[in-house]
């Protein structure tokens, strides 16, 4: 699980950890309790200095596990604000394979807007066809019949490509953009027909 503000290059990663993927009517959202891994102590050399290494990384990682005990990573994006998704399927490198970035769009503190993206990996990544195209499902269900949407905006959901269609090269990820998303902010976050049920009152 990863993130980033602005260019993908600043993406902060949480590699090999272990967690699941939920996907609802109202929004993607990730959570772990297997989260800490603690100091890995390389072996440098044999014998008695080896073993100790070894120790130290299994004492370290204990501790670790011990102090964040009864805590969760998690992350989420709301439907309204996926802008695109780009996802690595089968034939990508092994670094890219399988995973999946949510794009959104934020404006900071200084009121440029700025991509943000929240990032997965999966374990297999065929699902990733699977996982994109019941995305892309759940978001048209959240935008179709919003009040407001363009014509062009509907037009434009109501054609788009299927993941496995999306050609792309060994060393590019696949990418599907979704119109008429709305910026992170808080007053936007239940602006869709299945988004709002999770907010009645907002």
């Amino acid at each position: 699980m990863g993130w980033t503000h602005g260019a993908p290059s600043n993406r902060r990663d949480n590699p090999g950890i272990h967690g699941s993927l939920y996907l609802t009517g109202a929004r993607v959202f990730a959570v772990s309790d297997d989260f800490v891994h603690g100091n890995r102590y390389r072996p440098l050399g044999i014998g008695a200095g080896a073993i100790l290494d070894v120790v130290a990384t299994k004492v370290s990682q204990a501790r670790a596990s011990r102090a964040a005990q009864g805590s969760f990573l998690v992350g989420q994006l709301r439907m309204p604000w996926i802008k695109s998704v780009v996802f690595g399927g089968p034939i990508n490198s092994k670094r890219s394979r399988g995973e999946i970035r949510l794009v959104g769009e934020h404006v900071t503190s200084f009121g440029d807007s700025e991509n943000v993206m929240f990032m997965v990996g999966l374990r297999h990544a065929a699902e990733s066809f699977s996982f994109v195209t019941a995305l892309t499902e759940r978001i048209k269900q959240d935008r179709l019949e919003r009040p407001g949407l363009t014509d062009e905006s509907r037009e434009l959901l109501n054609h788009l490509p299927s993941p496995e269609s999306v050609q792309v090269g060994p060393n590019e990820l696949a990418m599907i953009n979704y119109a008429g998303a709305f910026r992170v902010r808080p007053d936007t976050v239940s602006r869709g027909v299945q988004s709002a049920l999770s907010y009645p009152n907002s």
